[in-house]
């Protein structure tokens, strides 16, 4: 399964445009992980798959009304 982020996904404000940019290597990387499994350990995925899961959930909370604020500036970084 391919997850790449395309500029046709554009919304024209930076600050969501980062954030979804964010996303799509959040979701590149798990998809990476769980797809080959030679690549890394049965502990290294588990945590590739936490940190993402952690990140998704503060980006929802956070475009709820009342409290967007950027997600790809709060150091939570998957490389």
């Amino acid at each position: 399964m391919k997850v790449s982020w395309s500029e046709h996904y554009t919304m024209g404000i930076p600050e969501i445009d980062e954030d979804h940019k964010h996303l799509f290597r959040i979701a590149e990387k798990l998809v990476n992980t769980v797809e080959s499994p030679q690549g890394m350990n049965e502990w290294s995925r588990m945590f590739v798959v936490r940190e993402g899961v952690k990140y998704l959930k503060n980006y929802f909370l956070s475009t709820l009304p009342g409290k967007r604020s950027t997600c790809a500036g709060s150091g939570m970084r998957i490389t």
